[in-house]
């Protein structure tokens, strides 16, 4: 039921999927500093965090891990399960992820309407253009600019 829920929100306003994302990627730096500033109850001060990512949060993890804000993520593993690629080449259609309306929805609005509205949301178009994150989403959507955004990312990443 979930799933139904987030298909048709999806699909009556595909860029829902980018500000959730934003949404849990500040919450994830917010926990991270906590963690490792020693705020957090069940973490000794400068615990290293390592991430292991399934699916759709390995499309946050990589585009967090793009980012690096304040070279969080410089000491960090990463283990990415079931998914790895940039938008374009992600099939999402499944009855446990996404209906294929939802699907041929994001994929018709990303990247080409969503660019479109940055043009003319200058709120938006300040967000993505000031925010690593917003950059790395941006990146994250297809493999030629993910190619020459990620060259030093990726460089030193190890595959097994």
């Amino acid at each position: 039921m979930v799933n139904v829920a987030l298909s048709e929100r999806l699909t009556a306003q595909p860029e829902r999927l980018f500000f959730s994302g934003y949404q849990a990627a500040g919450d994830v730096l917010k926990l991270m500093g906590r963690i490792t500033s020693g705020k957090h109850l069940l973490f000794d001060k400068g615990a290293k965090i390592d991430f292991f990512s399934y699916s759709i949060g390995t499309f946050l993890t990589q585009t967090l891990m793009l980012a690096n804000p304040e070279k969080r993520f410089d000491n960090s593993k990463f283990f990415f399960f079931c998914s790895g690629s940039a938008f374009d080449d992600m099939h999402g259609v499944s009855k446990y992820i996404l209906d294929s309306e939802a699907y041929k929805t994001l994929r018709s609005y990303y990247p080409e309407t969503f660019e479109n509205d940055l043009k003319m949301n200058n709120s938006w178009r300040t967000l993505f253009d000031s925010s690593p994150v917003g950059e790395s989403f941006r990146a994250m959507l297809s493999l030629k600019p993910l190619k020459k955004y990620s060259t030093a990312c990726f460089q030193n990443s190890k595959t097994v």
